[in-house]
């Protein structure tokens, strides 16, 4: 009977899926309209932009095989043969399909269903209460393989088809038991609120809420439980209201406009500075109504949506903590804070958010040596799945038989989870890998690296993706040849897709692309500002059999930035001004470096420690070719008068406008690696150079990772994060090592152990010999 019974969960979520999976690719299929739609062969790619009209050019034309990383109007990565490694069903599934788009839906099947599959095996055979279980599951497929597979964004529908069917067959348990529904469904909708994928905006929140209610009102009702249903109503909306203060009050500081952020117009009416401003209530109406508009399109951007979802976490966890103090309603608050332990656990910034795979990587041998794609599949369908089951239980029940509970409760999640959630979301770098994946032709091979929007700068340094030069081919090239394309050549194993500019004129440039018969292609970096974020916009050089270089410049790829092995420079511009963290916000800057005269492996533009220019010296000057002023703050104008005036008489250059900047010849630096050794999480360089100059060690760099020249930890140096180096202020002999140290990653390390353990001894007090491990009462 038991089997019975699970055949039929097995059924439904077959049948749901089934449904699902067919009703969202008729929705996607009447959505996109002809300006989006292109087709290659008999089947259809839905795309915002023609890339799938360039790729089929590439394909029939030059035989190049392109693949990008868009599909969908929002989501990106889907389906993607770049990503085989992280998600190896939709890359094996990829290939007899011409459409990539039905593919991943074909894909996103297997993997729920198989994910499907093992939980519930799970449950029957460690006797797991299904709600317990299910829940787990939810949250497991949810917050890991859903935030790894949407790596630039969430797509709310993509979404629907993993959870739904699960929370369905949560519903259906509960149908059956009559057990819990309130509860379910206030964890259910918690859950949706505190994330930004399931409910995008505040309209599916409400949405959803109203469903809540609804189906909340009609099963009392049902139940001829007016009473309580009242109450719990008159509840939740209190409950409800008090979320919304905390979700407001922890992200209002990062949504409210500030003048610098708003529109030109408004800035204008804001300025004050016209004598012929009309200063009436309407004027001030007027204003009122545009910070409002200003306010609520920082709320629905995308970008900022996230900051309310944060809010959501931290007025939860307050709550959550709160209620554990009320023994009597642990039934109903408990179930809630364990969903918001979870979802706090795979929130912020992780790609996969609870992994302890990466635990067993460096401490199980064969973890190292196994294929990637047998490893991913037995941590996604065998490590987790059990620790999710076993965890969730053990956890409930040592909460619901500890003595202190109170106390316990405080300790562990304000001293243990946040140095643990750190620990996960910092350790999960370090066993990412990068398998070899190649498309070339007869004619010639194109290869583009690049990241995801939210990869993390230190993954080029681990090896999760390609961070040298991006020269990339199939077959192995002289480096005698290569003299001419930079100081050093240093190929990698390419983990790579790339995107198309849009906005630029394809049907001129193909013809310009038919000189490319030659087999290498070497992508020349440059930086171009874009609408929100700055993007490489790289020229494509052809390198020929000789060596020689033929540059296109009008073939034009948008790709993410990427970052740079090291190498040296010795020309070098500091910017001293006003100036964002992290960040150029000034024109000249922009001028600069997105010049046709700027040359990044040639010359390196650093942004200055300090906004005030009488804070630096003429020996820290005198480091530099170039002193650009970005309207730096000046408090001794005397000193700053004499520093810039024998800054100029030792060769040095001052401008003030993009318009004076001009490359300078470029210096001979006789740099050359003696020793180069890479390593997760270290690296170590030793070169000679006969010339002053600047050590760059990549594009962007977490300020976790500790740089040492020479023995010596060294400040860092950054230009839009663009550059950042080590100033080497004389010729000789150089060691750089560089080593990455996560935050709290010691102890976090130890803490996670002790709870490990903890958990363990709690495990083998209340555990062993007992048969029914369940949340509240077995199903």
């Amino acid at each position: 009977m038991k089997l019975l019974k699970f055949s039929k969960y097995l059924w439904i979520y077959f049948v749901y899926a089934s449904i699902a999976l067919i009703v969202t690719s008729a929705i996607y299929s009447r959505l996109i309209t002809d300006d989006t739609r292109y087709t290659i062969g008999e089947s259809i790619v839905f795309e915002t932009y023609p890339i799938a009209k360039i790729r089929q050019y590439f394909i029939e034309k030059h035989k190049i095989l392109l693949w990008d990383n868009k599909l969908g109007s929002g989501s990106s990565a889907i389906g993607n043969p770049s990503y085989p490694q992280t998600y190896p069903l939709t890359y094996l599934i990829n290939f007899p399909f011409r459409d990539q788009l039905y593919a991943t839906r074909i894909s996103f099947f297997i993997h729920y269903f198989l994910g499907a599959f093992f939980f519930l095996l799970l449950t029957k055979l460690l006797k797991v209460n299904i709600i317990v279980a299910t829940v787990g599951s939810f949250f497991y497929l949810y917050n890991t393989e859903t935030s790894l597979i949407f790596q630039n964004g969430f797509r709310s529908d993509l979404i629907m088809i993993a959870w739904f069917p699960l929370i369905l067959l949560l519903f259906i348990e509960m149908l059956i038991t009559r057990k819990y529904i309130f509860t379910a469904f206030l964890g259910f909708v918690f859950s949706m609120l505190i994330h930004g994928g399931a409910l995008y905006n505040t309209t599916y929140a409400a949405v959803a809420l109203g469903i809540f209610f609804l189906s909340y009102l009609a099963f009392n009702l049902i139940n001829n439980s007016k009473t309580r249903n009242l109450n719990y109503l008159l509840g939740l909306s209190k409950l409800f209201v008090t979320f919304i203060i905390f979700a407001f009050i922890f992200s209002a500081p990062k949504l409210l406009p500030v003048q610098e952020s708003l529109s030109d117009s408004l800035r204008k009416d804001l300025s004050l500075e016209s004598a012929e401003a009309d200063v009436t209530p309407k004027y001030y109406q007027t204003i009122i109504s545009k910070l409002t508009q200003e306010f609520f399109l920082k709320i629905e951007s995308t970008r900022k949506i996230n900051n309310i979802f944060k809010g959501f976490h931290v007025s939860l966890y307050l709550f959550s903590l709160a209620s554990l103090f009320d023994r009597k309603r642990l039934k109903i608050t408990f179930p809630i804070f364990i969903v918001f332990l979870v979802s706090l656990l795979a929130s912020f910034g992780s790609s996969i958010p609870i992994d302890f795979y990466s635990l067993f990587y460096y401490l199980v041998p064969f973890f190292k040596s196994a294929h990637y794609t047998i490893r991913f599949l037995i941590n996604v369908y065998f490590v987790l799945p059990l620790l999710f089951c076993l965890g969730l239980n053990f956890f409930v029940n040592w909460m619901r038989k500890i003595r202190y509970l109170n106390i316990l409760t405080i300790v562990f999640f304000v001293l243990i989870i946040p140095p643990l959630r750190i620990f996960i979301d910092q350790a999960q770098f370090f066993i990412e890998e990068t398998e070899f994946t190649e498309y070339s032709s007869s004619n010639v091979t194109l290869f583009s690296a690049s990241k995801s929007n939210n990869s993390d700068p230190y993954r080029a340094i681990l090896g999760y993706e390609s961070p040298g030069l991006n020269f990339y081919t199939y077959e192995s090239v002289n480096r005698d040849n290569l003299d001419s394309i930079g100081p050093y050549y240093r190929p990698t194993s390419p983990y790579f897709y790339s995107t198309i500019s849009k906005g630029t004129p394809w049907e001129n440039n193909f013809k310009t692309f038919s000189i490319l018969n030659t087999k290498y292609l070497f992508i020349w970096e440059k930086e171009q500002e874009t609408y929100n974020n700055p993007k490489f916009v790289s020229k494509v050089r052809v390198i020929n059999e000789g060596g020689s270089v033929n540059e296109n410049p009008v073939f034009v790829f948008e790709m993410l930035k990427t970052r740079d092995r090291p190498y040296f420079v010795t020309n070098g511009s500091l910017i001293v001004g006003k100036q964002e963290k992290d960040k150029f916000n000034s024109n000249l800057a922009r001028k600069i470096i997105y010049s046709e005269e700027f040359i990044p492996m040639e010359q390196s533009v650093f942004s200055g420690q300090s906004p005030y220019l009488d804070d630096y010296t003429l020996e820290e000057l005198k480091m530099f070719d170039v002193l650009i002023l970005n309207d730096p703050l000046i408090r001794n104008q005397t000193y700053v008068d004499d520093l810039i005036t024998t800054y100029k008489a030792n060769g040095g250059k001052v401008i003030k406008d993009s318009n004076d900047y001009r490359i300078r010849d470029i210096k001979k630096s006789g740099f050359e690696f003696s020793e180069f050794v890479e390593e997760p999480g270290f690296m170590k360089s030793i070169f000679r150079t006969d010339h002053k100059g600047f050590f760059i060690y990549s594009n962007t760099f977490d300020r976790n990772w500790k740089v040492f020249l020479n023995g010596n930890k060294v400040n860092s140096y950054m230009a839009d994060s663009l550059v950042k180096g080590v100033v080497i202020d004389r010729p000789g002999d150089h060691v750089i090592v560089m080593q990455y140290v996560p935050r709290s990653f010691y102890a976090g390390s130890i803490l996670f152990l002790i709870a490990l353990s903890l958990t363990y001894g709690l495990y083998r007090r209340n555990f062993v010999g007992n048969t029914h491990p369940d949340l509240f009462e077995s199903s």
